[in-house]
């Protein structure tokens, strides 16, 4: 794989993380995320742009100084338009986009009267107007399909509001596009415990590897962009550098998708790589320059620690390993935090990530060599499957032998709550900054 020196600003839709899960790195493509449309010189897009997007890039394009270069490709199965007809609506429209925001400056018929502003004093004693701003779906710094609804007086965010606008499938069989590895787990599990049949061995290793591998990407991808938004280049070159032999193992073992046998092997030479890599990082978000922008911001409200490693960076040390049988033969403890602040929820995902990593290539040593396991079956769970999935807990669960498993995220609903109360109260970039750390999905997974 060889990186472009000189990387295109690009509209990456929805967003870097979800490409870089899906297996298309846009770096590997020698693209990165513009920091407005303005700034574009290129389009990475599914060829089915989901409809909540639709209008957005249309808009976006619009924007766009001049014609970009477009890479569509494959992405999840979802309702919308083709990626071509939007790009028709924005060349034809393109002189008739205005833009969303308005001037609270001009409000009188010359544009030279002032309005008087009234109202409470805020914490500071000086009377604001109160600002009401919306980010998403398309921002350059909340993933893809998340809308963020603030309410600001002065600098300070005072009520906060997300809503996810993406929908991927419908109903029985759906698959979250964020964790489409850890989705599909979890219904084959459930399938299999309802028609009383079990994996070989070497395969039920081989979907250990795959969910850990899946949570490494997942992980890093999110860290690359806390680094983007912190203008922090030496960790987002950090996080991008251990990416790479990650992918690299996941083509060669064929873990991108559900692995059901035997398969490739991944080099371990890229696990080793990645592992001293991702140890690097680690040791690089420990450091001072972390604890200066993120210790003590954003701290969960106390008893609202949600699921998933935002609830363990705040000492819920609750996860859906922890009494899987497989997952104790590898020796495997949760990794938490106590703090539940920005700083905890970054450096929990760090440390997942090399404990991810250390999972796989274990893993993947046991499927090599046929070792079994007589203790049941792995990801099993008294209502059927249940994997930790980047996010959280997947839990799935079938009717009887022959029916499609219903597999849903029970956690997301109080994730999104908990990171909009931890961002109200907050100056407006420690409260974008408190968002972007719950690693939040655009996306919605019918039940």
């Amino acid at each position: 794989m060889v990186l472009s020196t000189r990387p295109r600003a690009a509209l990456i839709v929805p967003d870097e993380l979800s490409w870089t899960v899906w297996g298309t790195d846009p770096a590997e493509r020698g693209l990165t995320p513009a920091s407005a449309p303005e700034y574009a010189r290129g389009l990475l897009v599914p060829e089915v742009v989901p409809a909540a997007l639709a209008g957005p890039l249309v808009a976006a394009l619009a924007r766009v100084p001049q014609r970009p270069l477009v890479i569509a490709d494959s992405g999840p199965n979802v309702t919308g338009s083709h990626v071509a007809e939007l790009l028709g609506r924005s060349a034809q429209g393109s002189g008739d986009h205005h833009d969303s925001q308005h001037d609270h400056g001009d409000h009188g018929e010359h544009g030279h009267d002032m309005m008087a502003i009234v109202g409470d004093p805020s914490a500071d004693g000086l009377v604001m107007e109160p600002v009401e701003l919306e980010l998403g779906p398309l921002s350059s710094s909340l993933p893809g399909g998340l809308i963020a609804s603030l309410r600001l007086d002065g600098d300070l965010v005072v009520s906060c509001e997300l809503r996810s606008t993406l929908v991927t499938g419908n109903g029985r069989g759906a698959v979250d596009p964020l964790a489409p590895v850890a989705w599909a787990v979890a219904a084959t599990v459930a399938t299999e415990l309802a028609d009383g049949t079990h994996p070989a061995p070497a395969t039920a290793w081989r979907r250990i590897a795959a969910v850990e591998l899946e949570r490494a990407v997942s992980h890093l991808a999110w860290l690359r962009s806390v680094g983007r938004l912190l203008g922090w280049d030496q960790l987002v070159a950090c996080a991008q550098r251990t990416l790479q032999p990650l992918l690299e193992a996941r083509r060669d073992a064929g873990l991108a998708a559900t692995p059901r046998g035997p398969g490739a092997g991944a080099d371990a030479r890229d696990l080793a790589v990645a592992a001293k890599r991702a140890g690097k990082l680690t040791g690089l978000l420990e450091g001072s320059r972390l604890a200066a922008r993120a210790r003590g911001r954003g701290r969960l409200a106390s008893g609202t620690a949600p699921a998933g490693p935002n609830g363990r960076a705040a000492g819920a040390l609750r996860d859906a390993r922890d009494d899987d049988p497989f997952y104790r033969a590898l020796g495997f403890e949760p990794v938490g935090g106590h703090e539940g602040d920005v700083e905890a929820r970054v450096l929990v995902r760090a440390r997942e990530a090399v404990a991810s990593v250390a999972l796989v290539t274990d893993a993947l040593a046991r499927a090599a060599a046929g070792r079994g396991w007589s203790e049941g079956p792995g990801f099993a769970s008294p209502a059927g499957a249940a994997v930790e999935g980047p996010r959280g807990p997947v839990l799935a669960s079938s009717p009887g032998a022959g029916a499609a498993p219903l597999v849903v995220a029970p956690g997301a609903a109080a994730t999104a709550a908990a990171a909009a109360a931890a961002a109200t109260d907050q100056e407006w970039s420690v409260a974008l900054l408190t968002l972007v750390s719950f690693d939040l999905s655009g996306w919605q997974v019918p039940g």
